[in-house]
């Protein structure tokens, strides 16, 4: 495509929810090839919002991010309007937005003054994970887990059930997007759900896996053994490939929701069915929860059930 003649141009649809992120995934997967290019002119429409869920304002963040720190277009236009400013505020996104648009180097400080707020609902603002940071197990108990306890003490299980996710998800981002050190992520929960979307521009799923799966030539398949128990990048080592079989083993148990996009591909388990899509090619990997809270699981739970009917223990490392 001639960008000079015809500067890129994103437009975000007016109901943007999880049915309709394959598509926008498509149509904005030309952005990883310009890397570089200063293309300029180029506009993100995101004045047609009405609509919009948390993993796809955290999917526009790191696509205008991304943009910027990796020069794909100059001079970039947002046009957004009241709906997604909203949502964009609702989730913690907004002081990030204004300060990568007037200066790159603000979006260090204003990540440092980001935390988990606990008032009505429950918010963990988005937080870049900085490899630099040294973020570890210890920070997961000492940072999230104390606000997660006191706003769910009506529903400990509950709570630890939401911690449990956090954990596999977080430490899944931290040993795999080995190339990339601004892994985002974001939780909104209220007393009966919660929702956590991760998203990072590093390795994928296929790029991690296929090192170790070399022989698994079909994109579906190693994508989708991203989810099955034992499969894991880090053969050899004390990684046992339990942290995605675990998430969506919780997300069917407690009819929740899963969205995992990578490279082309999109694990979705709606209420305990799972589906395989083509999508978008995504640099890096996005990971969507939705969990309701009204009868939650625990490890506990899913050891004793495959211990019930097989004479094998699961052992899981987490905090």
């Amino acid at each position: 495509m001639d960008f000079i003649k015809n500067p890129p141009l994103i437009v975000a649809p007016k109901n943007f929810s999880i049915s309709a992120t394959d598509k926008f995934l498509k149509d904005c997967e030309f952005m990883f090839t310009i890397v570089g290019k200063y293309i300029p002119g180029g506009v993100i429409q995101l004045g047609y919002i009405e609509n919009i869920n948390l993993v796809n304002v955290l999917i526009l963040y790191k696509l205008m991010s991304f943009c910027g720190e990796n020069r794909c277009i100059l001079n970039t236009e947002i046009i957004a309007d009241d709906p997604i400013i909203i949502q964009f505020r609702k989730y913690g996104l907004y002081p990030l937005l204004l300060s990568y648009v007037g200066n790159v180097s603000q979006v260090e400080r204003e990540y440092k003054h980001l935390g988990v707020i606990s008032d009505e609902n429950f918010l963990i603002a988005p937080q870049a994970l900085l490899r630099k940071d040294m973020y570890s197990h210890e920070t997961i108990r000492t940072k999230y887990l104390p606000a997660i306890e006191d706003y769910y003490q009506h529903n400990k299980k509950g709570g630890l059930m939401i911690l449990t996710c956090l954990s596999e998800i977080l430490l899944n981002f931290w040993e795999h997007a080995v190339e990339d050190d601004r892994t985002v992520i974001v939780a909104y929960g209220t007393k009966d759900r919660i929702e956590i979307a991760c998203a990072d521009n590093g390795d994928g799923i296929l790029t991690t896996l296929s090192r170790t799966y070399p022989n698994v030539k079909s994109k579906k398949d190693l994508i989708m053994s991203s989810i099955k128990k034992g499969v894991t990048s880090k053969k050899l080592t004390n990684h046992m490939g339990y942290g995605l079989w675990l998430i969506n083993e919780i997300t069917t148990r407690v009819g929740g929701r899963l969205h995992i996009f990578s490279e082309g591909g999109h694990i979705q388990n709606e209420y305990g069915k799972i589906k395989y899509f083509d999508s978008g090619n995504w640099s890096g990997t996005i990971i969507y929860l939705d969990l309701p809270l009204k009868s939650p699981v625990t490890i506990s739970d899913i050891e004793g059930s495959i211990i019930k009917n097989s004479s094998q223990q699961l052992q899981i490392n987490w905090v």
